[in-house]
């Protein structure tokens, strides 16, 4: 938290429907400026609203904006950058607490909601410090990439406070009295006082004004468009799918996909056509196709197009994780390239239980391709890690499993003109390596984005080389040399970074001297882990230790044999996990992504003990087993899971994995190790 005075003036003009020109004229480069409601949005005055109670703490609130770009005269997409709050008084146990800051797509006016009603565009949290009532300071929460707002959008910004009252902690956003605009647009919704939806605070007798603005900025021209045409219907589980859209929106491509809202361990691929608009439901469908023909099908096992949810019902691309990668260029055979100015309706089909739903709609215009900058690959270290896996635990991305912390440490990553036109040499690239916090919060561990201000171990500049369409240059920094020394503080020694979790970012042209298609796709991250070099976790793997029928161990797996149809399935303990430290009995954090499903016979993995995650001592012993109940399938065999079981298959091996993370106390061990069970189906064609 910084003093709102000491914010840079240049950037800090007060936004109001006059300037709206900013966001809807032309540039070649985004130019950023703050979008606040309030009159006075540098002036904290105590006395502000929220659901408290006394003496314990606060409960779960949320405080509300709503911004309306049409009543401003803004008719294009844009970009939100960051939301700055202010803080009146905030009091935690461990010294922070997290704030979550939320954007949504509200579809009616008036205050924002019913909650259940809008759309999730994006959102962040990171640990707000401990703040005095009267010291006037502000939060500013990034978005990493901008999170693009479509045209015509109601946004609803929510600002979260969790339930402190376990720890006794207090969180009161900042506000005054001074006056916004447009009147009674502060609002607040707490459901254990009674206030399920969002309110304006004047109507529960608070009638102060919450300062929450906006850093925003207009889309670079040429950069392309994306409209929400259709909403998807609720699943199985009551939610409704809503698929993001990210990456590039020129002609070059790929574009980003992710999907929220879907049912934990199904299968999807997403589906892309010229013609939205058919809304029809298919046979054997619960879900609304908003696509005409001609459909164009994302189904490649082989690329990142196949997707399944993850417990949060996230999708992730099988093997690789993250969003899947559509291509738009005409290197995925059966997607004709797309033109300048043409526009494409993506939707995303998965499977929810015995039938199958549809996300929303979104249609993309892509504009044309030009200089761009971007980061291909991930980041390398030397000395080379010794692992790399995703753990959860507030960290969804892959980590790298440094050696140790000793300097010097080299990262290089790559950096492409994936544009048409060349780039001169003489731009600005940087790199940073922030230290992330491990935190304990209402019961639940995680890693959480360390205050960059206080937080940053290294600061690193260079000049960029020209760069050709289509080529690459090998960036290089090292930790440590005189070029790029460690910050001593935060750091506590001048040769060797300290243990825990560590964000890298390369950010190219942060001077914004080159003018690009794209602009969101400039920085590139990576999370490394340095271990502690006094404490280890080992984590140690037996499979089949029952020694259970119809189980053959294959290298590092394990194969269950099911029969077919109607031949009943059976349980099979297929992994046991042993969990010791160096020294021994330290205390630890344990997480299993489990259970996992199976997409053809709802193969169930379960882990025991449970539940996850949880705080343990070692050692520990950890059993997963897969239940097997209804294994196999009457034909015709290319009917049960198009593509993935070929037309003349008899038996296909389905794979259910899981994964068991352990995290010390403190944030300075970590091990990992995962189940891989391959499920040996039978299909009987009639």
């Amino acid at each position: 938290m910084i003093p709102r005075s000491k914010l840079d003036t240049a950037r800090l003009c007060l936004w109001s429907c006059l300037s709206a020109s900013a966001l809807s004229a032309p540039k070649a480069h985004s130019q950023t400026t703050v979008w606040s409601q309030s009159n006075d949005n540098t002036t904290i005055v105590q006395g502000s609203a929220a659901c408290l109670n006394n003496p314990d703490g606060i409960t779960d609130n949320s405080f509300w904006r709503l911004y309306d770009p049409l009543a401003c005269g803004v008719n294009d997409d844009f970009e939100v950058r960051s939301v700055t709050y202010a803080v009146e008084t905030a009091t935690a146990t461990a010294g922070s607490q997290l704030i979550e800051v939320v954007l949504h797509a509200d579809p009616s006016p008036g205050a924002p909601g019913p909650t259940s009603t809008l759309s999730r565009l994006g959102s962040a949290w990171q640990p707000v410090s401990n703040a005095t009532a009267g010291a006037q300071t502000f939060v500013t929460q990034h978005f990493t990439p901008a999170i693009v707002v479509p045209a015509g959008t109601l946004l609803a910004v929510e600002v979260r406070a969790f339930d402190g009252q376990p720890q006794g902690d207090l969180f009161l956003i900042g506000s005054n009295t001074l006056g916004e605009t447009p009147p009674d647009s502060s609002f607040i919704s707490a459901t254990d006082c009674g206030i399920d939806e969002p309110v304006p605070t004047a109507s529960i007798g608070f009638p102060v004004h919450f300062i929450i603005d906006l850093e925003v900025s207009a889309l670079p021209p040429g950069s392309g468009t994306h409209d929400t045409m259709c909403l998807g219907q609720p699943n199985s589980l009551g939610s409704v799918a809503n698929i993001q859209l990210g990456g590039s929106t020129t002609v070059a491509g790929p574009v980003l996909a992710n999907v929220s809202g879907g049912v934990p361990g199904q299968f999807g691929y997403f589906i892309s056509g010229p013609n939205p608009g058919s809304y029809v439901i298919p046979p054997s469908s619960s879900g609304l196709l908003c696509i005409d023909t001609p459909q164009f099908r994302y189904n490649s096992p082989s690329a990142q197009h196949i997707f399944q949810f993850d417990p949060a019902g996230n999708s992730q691309a099988i093997a690789v994780g993250g969003p899947s990668v559509l291509e738009v260029d005409g290197s995925f055979a059966p997607v004709p390239a797309v033109a300048v100015g043409e526009s494409r309706a993506f939707q995303a089909w998965y499977r929810d239980g015995p039938t199958s739903n549809f996300s929303d709609s979104v249609v993309v215009t892509f504009g044309a391709a030009g200089r761009n900058l971007t980061w291909s690959g991930d980041a390398a270290f030397i000395p080379p890690p010794t692992d790399t896996f995703g753990i959860a635990f507030g960290i969804n991305d892959l980590v790298d499993i440094l050696p140790d912390g000793d300097l010097p440490i080299t990262i290089s990553h790559t950096l492409t003109n994936t544009g048409t036109d060349a780039i001169p040499a003489g731009y600005l690239i940087e790199m940073s390596v922030v230290r992330w916090t491990f935190l304990v919060v209402a019961g639940q561990a995680a890693f959480v984005e360390g205050d960059p201000t206080v937080h940053t171990h290294f600061q690193c500049t260079q000049i960029g080389p020209a760069l050709v369409p289509g080529e690459s240059a090998v960036i290089t920094f090292t930790l440590g040399d005189a070029s790029c020394p460690i910050n001593t503080p935060p750091a506590t020694s001048s040769t060797s970074m300290d243990c825990g979790m560590y964000q890298v970012t390369f950010s190219a042209d942060t001077g914004m001297t080159v003018a690009e298609t794209n602009e969101q796709d400039n920085d590139g991250r990576r999370f490394f882990f340095v271990p502690s070099d006094v404490q280890a976790i080992n984590i140690a793997t037996t499979r089949d230790p029952n020694n259970d029928p119809n189980v053959w161990v294959v290298g590092q797996t394990v194969e269950p044999f099911a029969p077919g149809y109607p031949a009943a399935g059976g349980v099979a303990t297929t992994h046991r996990f042993n969990v010791t430290t160096v020294p021994a009995g330290a205390s630890l954090w344990v997480n299993a992504i489990s259970p996992r499903m199976g997409a053809l016979a709802g193969n169930v993995g379960t882990m025991t003990p449970g539940p996850f995650a949880q705080m343990v001592n070692a050692p520990q012993v950890y059993d997963y087993t897969v239940d097997i109940p209804n294994p196999g399938f009457a034909g015709p065999c290319n009917g049960i899971f198009p593509p993935l079981w070929p037309a003349d298959a008899v038996t296909y091996l389905e794979p259910v994995n899981s994964k068991i993370t352990v995290i010390s106390a403190d944030g300075c061990a970590i091990a990992q190790k995962s189940a891989l069970v391959n499920v040996v189906h039978e299909c009987f064609s009639p």
